[in-house]
C-alpha cells in the first residue's frame, strides 16, 4: 500500500512554494476539481460560507504548536475503520493507514498550514463553517479548508483509498480535525529557546530587509515555518527564511562551511555558479543523530533571478542576512 501511495503521489506532484524536505507534501500535489456536489449523508458539505474567516482558535500562531500526529487518532479515523500508529516526519504532517470494516486499506494524510491560493469562487463548499477545496483523481482525493484567511492558511487533507469513497471519507475525518482543533487542540510542549511557536517573518530584521531590499519591501509568511521578504524592485531579490525539523543540515550542490559567530558553525551552499542564489544553513537546537528528529535549522537564503550578481554575490548577502536573522532567534 505505501509503495503504490508514493508512487501516486510522485505522479501528481508539481511545482510549489519553499517547504521543509519530507513527509507527504499536499501543496506539491494537484488533482482534477470536483464538479458535483457532495451528496448529503457521504460526508458532505454545506454552502460556501461568506464573510472574512477569522476564527482565533485556528489562527496561524495556534496551529504551529498543534501535535499534528494527535489529530489522526480517536473519532477523526476510527469512524473509517481501525487505524495504524500515525506516522510523521515534520511538525506539519502526519499520515495514517487505516483498515475499513471489510478489510480494505485506506491512507489518510493531513497537513496544517496548508497554503490556500484559490480565491473563494471556487471554493467547492463549507465545512464547519469554513471555505472548502475538494479536489480528486481517481482513488484519491484532497479536501481542503480556509483557517486563517489574513495569512491564507488552512488544514488539508488527503485520502487515498482505493477501494472506497476517498471524498466522503476525507470530509468525515477533516470535520472532526477542525472541531478538535477548535474545542480540545492537541499541543506539544514547546521548549524553552523552540523554534516551534515561532513566526519566521518576525526573525527577518527591518533594517536588515530594508537595506538589502528597499523601503517599500513586504514579508508573507508562506508556510508556518517560512517566510518571504520581498523587494518590489525586480533587481534587488528577495531573502527565505525557514525552520527545519527533520534532520541536521546536509551538504549539496557547491557547499562549505562558514562561520557565523564563535559558535555557530554553518553550511553555505549553491546550485548554479551564474545565477544569483545562495543559501545558509545551521543547527538551533542540535540533533543527536543525523535520522533523529530532535533538533531545528534555521535556513537563510539570498536570491535574485533578474539581478546581474551571480552565487558568490548571492552568498555573501545570504551570509549578511543569516547573520542578521540569528541575533533575532529565540534563545539568543
Amino acid at each position: 500500500m505505501a509503495r503504490r501511495v508514493a508512487a501516486l503521489l510522485v505522479a501528481l506532484a508539481a511545482p510549489a512554494v519553499l517547504s521543509a524536505c519530507g513527509g507527504v507534501d499536499l501543496a506539491k500535489v494537484t488533482y482534477d476539481r470536483t464538479t458535483v456536489p457532495p451528496q448529503p449523508g457521504s460526508g458532505g458539505t454545506g454552502p460556501v460560507p461568506e464573510g472574512q474567516v477569522d476564527v482565533p482558535e485556528l489562527a496561524v500562531e495556534k496551529l504551529r504548536t498543534i501535535d499534528t500526529c494527535e489529530l489522526l487518532k480517536g473519532e477523526a479515523v476510527t469512524q473509517l475503520g481501525t487505524p495504524e500508529e500515525p506516522r510523521g516526519s515534520r511538525p506539519e504532517n502526519c499520515s495514517v493507514t487505516v483498515s475499513d470494516p471489510a478489510g480494505k486499506e485506506l491512507h489518510v494524510s493531513v497537513r496544517i498550514g496548508e497554503r490556500v491560493y484559490d480565491s473563494r469562487d471556487r471554493a467547492t463548499g463549507g465545512l464547519d463553517g469554513l471555505p472548502l477545496w475538494e479536489t480528486r483523481q481517481e482513488d484519491a482525493c484532497n479536501e481542503t479548508v480556509l483557517t486563517d484567511e489574513s495569512a491564507k492558511i488552512g488544514i488539508s487533507l488527503l485520502v487515498t483509498y482505493a477501494d472506497g469513497e476517498p471524498c466522503g471519507a476525507a470530509r468525515k475525518a477533516l470535520a472532526k480535525i477542525i472541531q478538535r482543533s477548535k474545542s480540545d487542540p492537541p499541543h506539544v510542549q514547546v521548549p524553552d529557546g523552540s523554534l516551534r511557536a515561532t513566526d519566521p517573518c518576525s526573525v527577518v530584521p527591518r533594517k536588515l530587509a530594508t537595506s538589502m531590499l528597499g523601503q517599500g519591501y513586504k514579508t508573507d509568511a508562506t508556510l508556518l515555518y517560512n517566510c518571504t521578504a520581498r523587494s518590489q524592485d525586480l533587481d534587488k531579490g528577495q531573502i527565505e527564511v525557514g525552520f527545519g525539523f527533520s534532520y541536521p543540515p546536509l551538504e549539496s550542490g557547491e557547499s562549505k562551511r562558514v562561520k557565523l559567530t564563535g559558535s555557530v558553525r554553518a553550511i553555505q551552499r549553491y546550485y548554479t555558479p551564474n545565477v544569483e542564489s545562495c543559501e545558509i544553513e545551521w543547527e538551533h537546537k542540535k540533533f543527536s543523530g543525523p535520522t533523529a528528529r530532535d533538533g531545528e535549522t534555521v535556513k537563510v537564503e539570498f536570491s535574485n533571478l533578474g539581478g546581474k550578481g551571480d552565487a558568490l554575490d548571492a552568498c555573501r548577502k545570504a551570509k549578511q542576512a543569516a547573520k542578521a536573522v540569528l541575533g533575532e532567534l529565540p534563545g539568543r
